[in-house]
């Protein structure tokens, strides 16, 4: 049995300050324990991918360089950015697309600004920030029909086990705009909650729920198509039909029992 070391670690810190706190603990876990073998577990992918590779080594987003980007995408569009975009950093332009208006502006932000002339000489810079660990990335899907199914169950038996109770807890303390309650699952029962009481629907509620949790998790493995590589890829391994093989894998790392090089 593993023991859970970071419960709620930094809930209200920043990625940069969770990774480092994390690295910090597991170069201890490693000096001074017998435990040689941790365990990640989540589906958040960002924070994934900044604690196995790292972040980007540029500041931090500028306020106002980013307001004088919006301005602009506003006025002439998102396209005409992503074009010049195109002319800066093709590679890069290419593989996230026009419609990624995020990845769009924070990359001008950075090349426009910064000494990187592309966004692949920054990931070079991370690969090149080499961890003490070994790291194996297993990934766990099911499919589309399974996936509904079950996410139906779950949310049932959230709602069964109190979720709406929870969620009028938290506006009643003023949590409103608190960024967890932005999240799928808690947005659609504050939806739910200023419906007049004859309007509410629990069965749309969970249908809700459901759609919503199911576009949350398209977009979690388009992300993990981007971010994982030839150097470090996922392991993926359908629940329904692979579950023995996932875990014959796990265990051979298990007994393997070693992350430090």
């Amino acid at each position: 049995m593993y023991k859970r070391q970071f419960p709620n670690l930094l809930p209200h810190q920043n990625i940069l300050r969770w990774c480092d706190r994390i690295l910090l603990a597991l170069r201890y876990f490693l000096r001074e324990t017998i435990q040689k073998l941790f365990f990640l577990v989540g589906g958040s992918g960002f924070y994934i991918q900044a604690l196995v590779k790292g972040l980007y080594p540029v500041p931090p987003s500028d306020p106002q360089k980013r307001a004088s980007l919006e301005t602009e995408a506003k006025e002439h569009g998102l396209l005409a950015l992503f074009e010049e975009l195109e002319i800066i950093d093709p590679a890069y332009a290419k593989k996230i697309g026009p419609k990624d208006r995020h990845r769009i502006l924070r990359a001008l932000e950075i090349l426009r600004h910064g000494p990187f002339k592309t966004i692949d000489e920054i990931n070079q810079l991370m690969r090149a920030q080499e961890k003490p660990f070994h790291f194996l990335q297993v990934g766990l899907r099911k499919t589309r029909d399974s996936f509904r199914n079950t996410l139906r169950e779950r949310t049932f038996k959230m709602l069964k086990d109190g979720f709406i109770d929870e969620v009028e807890g938290l506006l009643a303390m003023g949590l409103k705009d608190w960024p967890p309650m932005k999240s799928v699952g808690y947005v659609d029962v504050i939806r739910y909650l200023e419906l007049s009481v004859d309007n509410r629907n629990k069965e749309q509620l969970i249908e809700d729920i459901v759609t919503n949790s199911m576009g949350l998790a398209k977009r979690q493995m388009t992300w993990f198509r981007r971010s994982t590589g030839d150097e470090l890829p996922m392991e993926w391994f359908d629940t329904d039909q692979e579950y023995e093989a996932a875990c014959l894998r796990v265990t051979e790392l298990v007994q393997g029992g070693n992350i430090s090089k």
